[in-house]
This record gives structure tokens, sequence and C-alpha cells, in this order.
């Protein structure tokens, strides 16, 4: 059996955006993803005309090789294709398909970030946005295609599932203009880019939401109850209130390895933002402040 996948992206949200080639030929290349091999090819339509006057404003140095005035013929680039295939098929096809995608992901988001640095152009989406799975195919032992049928929807589809009540809720919140909770937000966008494979902005994100959470908590549990002042928790820094979780057995003893990844997400924070993280913060390290945040809001939902 062989297995065939093939992602597009577009090289930013805005449909009509793409960019001038100064030349017409880009052949495809391979880049290594842990030990799948993910080739890459350029989207460019063939050679177009192209007027380009003086009272237009002048394209960026990189493009001005196929610019002049007057009349050229130019090839725009749209977008990337990543193609993965493999002589593997796992009990469970998701499993590959979902590491074929986060391959696929890694490989055009480094393309895409060096590009975007090579052009110097902002609105090269390097959070790839508009990524989707293109083409899929699987071949027998003869080469032949195998039919995919009810299957292949597994492919496109995620694992969560809309209920009616997810969606009758989402209907009359949206009618009603009710906000989503701040920290709820930053919690979903710090997942949102790890997904990304941004983790310094996802911990940051999540770091942010700890603090919030952590605030509130102490708030519903000492403030209210008279245990601790308000000044005092207004006075106190994050790790004075990490403690403060412990002193009045908000955490109990079982959940010290909360209490000591809550800590570390303050402090790889701080060298983020300040400049003293040497290197990128690791995925590990960014799903630990989201699991994080999320225990914390497990706390206040409780509480509240």
């Amino acid at each position: 059996m062989r297995l065939r996948a093939v992602y597009y992206v577009a090289l930013s949200k805005d449909k009509n955006y793409s960019l001038t080639l100064g030349f017409d030929k880009l052949p495809p290349f391979c880049i290594e993803v842990g030990n799948i091999t993910v080739q890459v090819s350029p989207d460019f339509s063939q050679t177009i005309p192209f007027r380009w006057t003086s009272r237009q404003e002048p394209l960026p140095t990189v493009h001005r090789a196929t610019a002049s005035v007057g009349r050229e013929r130019v090839a725009l680039l749209f977008g990337l294709r990543a193609e993965i295939a493999s002589d593997e098929l796992p009990e469970f096809p998701r499993d590959l398909t979902r590491n074929f995608r986060r391959a696929a992901f890694d490989a055009l988001q480094r393309t895409l970030i060096h590009l975007r640095n090579e052009v110097d152009d902002p609105l090269v989406d390097v959070y790839l946005s508009t990524m989707h799975l293109e083409d899929y195919e699987v071949y027998d032992n003869q080469g032949d295609l195998v039919e995919m049928g009810d299957s292949e929807v597994e492919l496109y589809s995620s694992s969560d599932v809309v209920t009616v009540d997810h969606w009758q809720e989402t209907v009359n919140r949206a009618q009603a203009n009710v906000q989503v909770p701040l920290q709820r937000e930053l919690i979903l966008t710090a997942r949102a880019f790890w997904h990304e494979r941004n983790f310094n902005i996802a911990l940051v994100n999540a770091a942010i939401a700890c603090e919030m959470l952590l605030y509130r908590l102490l708030h519903e549990r000492l403030v209210r109850t008279r245990k601790e002042t308000l000044a005092k928790l207004q006075k106190a820094n994050n790790p004075c209130r990490v403690n403060l979780l412990i002193k009045h057995s908000i955490v109990t003893g079982e959940s010290e390895d909360k209490i000591a990844s809550i800590r570390r997400t303050f402090v790889l924070r701080n060298e983020v933002v300040h400049w003293k993280q040497a290197v990128p913060v690791s995925a590990d390290d960014a799903e630990v402040a989201i699991r994080s945040a999320q225990f914390l809001e497990f706390l206040l939902q409780t509480e509240i």
C-alpha cells in the first residue's frame, strides 16, 4: 500500500494576493521534517502581460527585475504545495494523516517565514491560515487507486463534535453579543498558536491567562471571605500569589506538579518578554503553560 497527500497554502489570507517573480523557473525542493520527507512546490502562474508606469508605486527591489516602464511579461506566485508519500499505513489512518499534516505545516511554515523575511512583506501569512488538504490518494500493491469512500471525511474533519447544545449556545450568544471571557480567549489563542508552532507567543498568551485567572481565583477564595485583604492581593507579585494558593490550601499537595508548572510558566514568560530566553520556547514548555491556565480555569469554575 502507498499513501500520498498534498497540502496547499496560499501566500496570504487575501485570496487575491500574489508575489511578482523575477524569474520563470521554480523547481520543487525537499525539506526533512523528522523522518518524513516533504516536497514543496510553488504554485505560480504562467507569464502574463504586466503594465507598470511611473505613476504607480515602485515595486520592492526584489521585484524590479521584471518591472520597468512599458510592457513586460511576469509570473505571479500565489501559494505553496507540500506533497508527502509513505509506504507504511498504520492501523488508524488518522494517525498517519495527522503526522502528515504536522510535517507539511512545518515545512510550509519554514518556507514562508524565510520568504516573508526575504521580500520584507508582512502580508505573507506565516501562520498558514488557509492551509488545507488538497489531494489524498491510497494505492494498493499493484499501483491501483483504492476507493476511500466515507472514511475520507476523517481526513478533513476535526475530532471535535458540534452538538445541538453547542450550536444553540453559539447562536444565542452571538445574537446577544455576549463577550467570551478574556482569559478564555487567551487560552484558545495560546492553543491556536501552539498548533501553528509559534510556541513563544503561545506561552505568553497562556501566561497572561494564568495571571488573570490566578488573581480572580484568589479574589474569590480569599478576599470575599476576608482571609486576605484586597490591598495585599493587589500588591503581591505572581510568585507571592502562587504561595497564597498553598498557604490557604486552595491547591493540595497532590497538585504540587501543577504549582511547579505555574511557577515555570511565569519564569519563562518573563524570559521571553525581557529577551532572556536564549533559545525558542519548546513545544512541551508551551503545552505545560496552556495546561496550567486550563487548571486555574477549572479551579475558578468550581469556585464560582
